[in-house]
């Protein structure tokens, strides 16, 4: 997890001077800060990751692709460019298609709530597209077989022709009778083992998670189908694209197997505070074994703006969070 600046939140209300560009990561098993020099986060707030990717917004409100290992940084238009005059509260996630390697090799949507609609764009672009939607309160977004799918706050799943960019994108309901499973404080897609797993989570009146509830889409019925196991793999869940990883693979040792690791990510809650604390304390790991949850990382974070967000190299043994 990356502490704002790599500052205390007591430093940071004496404003000491301390360097506001310094980052920190929590690797997963671990409790200290590993610190980073990021001068390209300074005056930045984070939205999303995919990979090793941040999606970041700066002072002018542009958006942009951040490898914080490398430096790389690949442009995408200005929130200002969305069709609402309130865009930066409401824009909630921003998903990627793929995990870049050129300047021109992925698409971009956003949620948007205050316009119930999303927002495609590509790295070049000068503004974001808005797509308009047949179902409102958009929760996540994955990209699934060279499509865009997203799930609401009913658990109806959309689909999206993007096409070749030369025509408008175009949402439409998977499955109109697709029943709604039950009543979550939010909901995840994530693809596994090559198909859709909507994933709920559940929080108290804190907004303090207590419990998840997996179910797989089975296409054929058009049903969800509870799953109680994830066999060798963990779920990473929040502000970043969710993706499943082989916990016996390259994750051995850092990552237990049939676990759902997740971070605070509710935009519209993240100025609030619990009893003197940041909201996002809420960082942990649900083990669908035996339904128990254990805090990931027990510091405070000192982020005002930006909720953690998980890193996840795809070579490497080590997964990292950052906030």
């Amino acid at each position: 997890m990356l502490a704002e600046s790599g500052l205390t939140l007591h430093q940071r209300l004496l404003e000491t001077g301390i360097p506001r560009h310094r980052r920190g990561f929590v690797v997963v098993g671990e409790q200290h800060i590993q610190k980073l020099e990021l001068p390209e986060v300074h005056d930045t707030y984070c939205i999303g990751s995919s990979g090793t990717w941040l999606i970041i917004v700066d002072i002018e409100k542009k958006i942009h692709l951040l490898n914080p290992f490398s430096r790389v940084q690949i442009d995408l238009p200005s929130l200002t460019t969305l069709e609402n005059d309130y865009w930066e509260r409401f824009v909630t996630k921003v998903i990627i298609s793929s995990t870049p390697t050129s300047s021109a090799d992925c698409i971009a949507m956003a949620i948007h709530l205050s316009s119930n609609n999303l927002a495609i764009a590509r790295p070049g672009d000068e503004f974001w597209t808005t797509v308009e939607t047949p179902l409102y309160w958009i929760d996540d977004i994955i990209f699934y077989q060279e499509q865009f799918y997203t799930v609401n706050v009913e658990g109806k799943v959309m689909v999206c022709n993007i096409g070749d960019g030369g025509q408008s994108p175009k949402f439409s309901v998977l499955f109109d009778d697709l029943e709604k499973v039950s009543c979550a404080r939010i909901r995840y897609l994530v693809e596994w083992l090559g198909e859709i797993l909507l994933v709920e989570k559940f929080a108290d009146d804190s907004y303090i998670t207590h419990r998840f509830k997996v179910y797989k889409l089975d296409f054929a019925s058009r049903k969800w189908i509870e799953l109680k196991s994830l066999g060798e793999h963990s779920l990473f869940l929040g502000l970043n694209t969710s993706v499943s990883v082989l916990a016996s693979d390259d994750y051995s040792g850092w990552v237990k197997k049939n676990c759902i690791y997740f971070t605070f990510d509710n935009t519209l809650l993240q100025h609030r505070r619990l009893n003197g604390t940041h909201a996002d304390i809420d960082v942990g790991v649900f083990d669908l074994e035996d339904n128990s949850i254990k805090p990931l990382y027990e510091g405070i974070s000192t982020s005002g703006r930006s909720r953690p967000v998980w890193i996840i190299p795809a070579q490497t043994n080590q997964v990292n969070i950052r906030e």
